[in-house]
């Protein structure tokens, strides 16, 4: 049935969708982060020394 087969591929299309965003989210997280603790270790607070 051509009708189920569209309504599984806008599914799939949805699933890559919200993977991609996902990532992309995580990835501004992380880097936010990375920026933050270099910024906070460059002020003589780091956790590490």
């Amino acid at each position: 049935d051509a009708l189920v087969i569209g309504i599984g591929q806008i599914e799939q299309a949805t699933g890559w969708a919200l993977a991609a965003l996902v990532a992309s989210v995580v990835a501004m997280l992380a880097g936010w982060t990375l920026s933050w603790r270099s910024a906070v270790g460059l002020a003589g607070v780091s956790e590490f020394s």
